[in-house]
C-alpha cells in the first residue's frame, strides 16, 4: 500500500511542478548557450560548436525528439518543464526511501518553491535535465 500511495503523492507533486512551470516557460532563447543548444537541434556540428562543448549528445537527442512537436527554439524550454516535474517527483521518492512521508514531501515542496529550481525549470538550458537525472539516480540508489 505504501508504494502505491508514494507513487500518487510523487505524481501529484510532479504535476504541481509541471503546471507551475508550464505557465511560466520561456518562448524564446534565454542566452547564447540556449541559442547554441537550439542550433544543435537543427544541425549537430562539432566543428561549428553547435552546441558548445561538451556537446550534450543526450540532451540534443531529447531536444530533437521534442522539437518534432514544438520547434527547435521552444524544445529545451518544454524539456526543462518536463524535467523539472520529474526532478520534483523523484526527489520525493528518493527522500521517501530513507525518511517518512513528511520530510520527503517537504523536500519536494521546497524544490517546487525554490526560485533557482523554478528559473531552471522554465528556461531553455540543460540544468533541469541535470537535476532530474540526479534525482532519478538518487532514487535508484536506494
Amino acid at each position: 500500500m505504501r508504494l502505491r500511495t508514494d507513487a500518487w503523492v510523487a505524481a501529484a507533486l510532479g504535476l504541481l511542478a509541471f503546471v507551475t512551470r508550464w505557465v511560466q516557460r520561456g518562448h524564446g532563447l534565454y542566452s547564447w548557450d540556449s541559442g547554441l543548444l537550439a542550433s544543435g537541434i537543427v544541425e549537430y556540428d562539432f566543428a561549428a560548436s553547435h552546441p558548445h562543448p561538451p556537446f550534450y549528445p543526450l540532451a540534443i537527442g531529447l531536444g530533437k525528439l521534442v522539437a518534432l512537436w514544438t520547434g527547435p527554439v521552444e524544445a529545451f524550454a518544454v524539456l526543462s518543464v518536463i524535467a523539472s516535474a520529474v526532478m520534483v517527483a523523484f526527489t520525493y521518492l528518493a527522500a521517501r526511501g530513507i525518511l517518512s512521508w513528511v520530510p520527503a514531501a517537504f523536500a519536494a515542496v521546497l524544490l517546487v518553491l525554490s526560485p533557482t529550481a523554478l528559473f531552471n525549470g522554465v528556461d531553455a538550458l540543460t540544468y533541469a535535465l541535470e537535476g532530474a537525472s540526479s534525482a532519478v539516480v538518487a532514487w535508484a540508489a536506494w
